[in-house]
């Protein structure tokens, strides 16, 4: 009961903060149609490499398989009360010289894993547990802590709730220790900050104090870390991008699976980083003449972490298919590809740790070419780069050809177009997939014809073209599939 108490009171708030999100979907010249933030055009370095590439090399690959292993299996570690158990379960997974810390809602499994080819020192945050009614508690808890929060000067505001999870953390010393020693014993280990959804969140918040900790310490051990958050909520408001260089933010990687809708007419997905990001920093803030007429978007921003210039994503953010797993679609670097509700998966079925971990592992397996080079490897002096092989890297330029998507959405492949299929006996012209060029020529032409002598016929109305009825929609609906969004899926 308690469970559906918090949840109903998360869709009352986000409700609240959709609001800021109607007035540009009345307007036929919505950013959404991009769905891309600008570019800040001197953060071009490591997302210049990947788009010459065409990929992700396989180093890079395999790191964040190993995040989203340990990802699963610090939630899975929660579920087990017997020490001798848990030893057994993480040695299941693949790691043996670990601990696992919990202290309330919270816990953290830090690991040094030792490999062939690839040493990691790793601290993996547990997300929400379904079960525990105060962890849901953790969620809805976005008001803005300062990073720093003695310095009146900072813009960098950081999720309360998940800010309170990390520093508040009984263990925290343990497991900045561990990471400290780890870092000590073995100097070329590559430290991974990582967790499945509220825990991809603490993850970051652990990011900026880890970071701040070295920079007090002055040693000869930096931590170059990267973090990789699996289907998680952005926890760092825009404004502590300036606490982060290029360089540090080059090795943030943000994944969000998409899969197949139900029966296949389009692509859905993870809610969880999407509906947070749609409500708490909508993509035509940018716009002043679509901001509401009362002004309540900006009371309400200005109440959350997102209060100085929206919400912070840091580096690399890329799009897994649960059906394709040899391929992916990389948005860009501090960009986010933002999802309206309609095509966010009710059934939380693209949220799920375990699908995360399948596909990374997969994509793992066919890139896996034991390469100990990574991302800046590739590429001589020039910028230019070198000839590698085509298995050496990750393609990140879109989905297949034949793969369900959406006609308003650039995430087909590079050279194909999302189209809708032709004519069939049984299945009908009833859904959109990636298709070559060459042939939707025919399709477009028709389209075009269509529509001019549509035009030339008929007076059409304003109020009931496709854009006003979209907006229509969407302020009549939105609070049923935030309704079923909420109670359907766990964070």
């Amino acid at each position: 009961m308690k469970e559906i108490i918090l949840k109903v009171m998360l869709l009352l708030l986000l409700s609240i903060l959709s609001e800021a999100v109607t007035a540009g979907n009345r307007t036929t010249n919505d950013t959404t149609n991009s769905l891309l933030l600008e570019e800040d055009n001197t953060n071009y370095d490591c997302s210049q490499k990947i788009k010459q590439l065409g990929g992700i090399p396989s180093r890079d690959v395999k790191r964040s398989a190993v995040a989203a292993r340990l990802a699963q299996l610090v939630g899975d570690l929660s579920k087990v009360d017997d020490i001798s158990e848990r030893n057994y379960l993480a040695e299941a997974y693949g790691f043996t010289n670990g601990r696992y810390y919990e202290s309330g809602v919270d816990a953290v499994y830090v690991a040094k894993i030792v490999g062939i080819h690839n040493d990691y020192c790793a601290a993996s945050f547990r997300g929400t547990t379904s079960t525990q009614p105060a962890d849901w508690a953790t969620n809805l808890k976005m008001g803005p802590v300062p990073f720093g929060f003695n310095d009146a000067n900072s813009k960098c505001d950081m999720h309360e709730g998940y800010h309170q999870a990390y520093t508040e953390f009984e263990y925290r010393t343990n497991v900045e220790e561990f990471l400290d020693n780890c870092m000590a014993d073995c100097p070329n280990c590559e430290v991974i900050l990582t967790g499945h959804s509220q825990g991809g969140g603490i993850a970051e918040i652990a990011a900026l104090y880890l970071k701040e900790m070295d920079m007090n310490r002055n040693n000869s051990t930096t931590m170059d870390f990267y973090v990789i958050t699996i289907g998680a909520v952005p926890s760092l408001g825009a404004g502590c991008k300036q606490l982060l260089t290029v360089e540090e933010r080059c090795r943030w990687y943000r994944y969000v699976m998409a899969r197949e809708g139900t029966a296949g007419r389009s692509i859905v997905y993870d809610p969880v980083p999407s509906v947070f990001s749609r409500s708490l920093d909508p993509p035509n803030k940018y716009n002043e003449e679509e901001e509401s007429d009362d002004g309540n978007d900006n009371i309400v921003l200005a109440q959350s972490y997102a209060r100085n210039g929206g919400l912070g994503f840091m580096g690399h953010e890329i799009i897994l298919s649960a059906d394709y797993p040899s391929a992916s679609y990389y948005v860009g670097f501090d960009q986010h590809h933002y999802v309206e509700l309609s095509k966010m998966d009710v059934t939380g079925q693209a949220h799920y740790d375990t699908l995360y971990t399948n596909i990374l592992e997969r994509q793992d397996e066919l890139y896996n070419t034991n390469n100990d080079g990574i991302l800046g490897d590739y590429l001589d002096n020039n910028g230019a780069a070198e000839d590698v092989s085509p298995t050496s890297f990750l393609p990140t330029t879109g989905f297949p050809v034949g793969s369900v998507c959406n006609p308003d959405e650039e995430i087909c492949i590079v050279g194909t177009v999302c189209q809708k299929e032709e004519d069939g006996w049984l299945w009908g012209n009833w859904r959109n997939t990636c298709q070559q060029q060459a042939q939707t020529e025919q399709h477009q032409l028709t389209a075009v014809t269509e529509n001019l002598l549509t035009t030339s016929t008929t007076i059409v109305d304003s109020s009931s073209s496709p854009n006003t009825q979209q907006g229509i929609w969407t302020v009549r609906y939105r609070w049923l599939w935030q309704l079923v969004v909420i109670l359907a899926i766990p964070l």
